[in-house]
């Protein structure tokens, strides 16, 4: 089986493309603020529909129960793809930030 290994930056530009694509006329903003984790922040009416989006990046898990990390690749059109992502965080913007871009 194929495998593909994307850096955490390499992830956090594929996301924000699907964003894009997905939802034309918003604005996002996503970084990488720590190794391994990405920061989405998007418009309110649209943050579930971005985190079943960011879910299938996601490779990373924490059990409470056992204080421990998880991690598994995902497999994409028989392709095994590690995105290198333990977390990503959706949260949406600031009152003071304009939610939907002008066109």
């Amino acid at each position: 089986m194929e495998k593909i290994y994307y850096t955490t930056s390499e992830t956090a530009k594929l996301i924000k493309a699907e964003l894009k694509a997905t939802f034309p006329g918003y604005k996002f903003s996503v970084t990488k603020p720590h190794y391994g984790t990405i920061s989405i922040e998007c418009a309110s009416e649209i943050r579930s529909q971005v985190e079943a989006i960011a879910q299938n990046y996601e490779c990373g898990s924490f059990d409470g129960m056992t204080d421990s990390m998880s991690y598994s690749n995902k497999i994409v059109d028989g392709v095994e793809i590690n995105y290198s992502t333990n977390f990503i965080f959706v949260n949406m913007y600031g009152n003071n930030h304009a939610e939907k871009a002008v066109a």
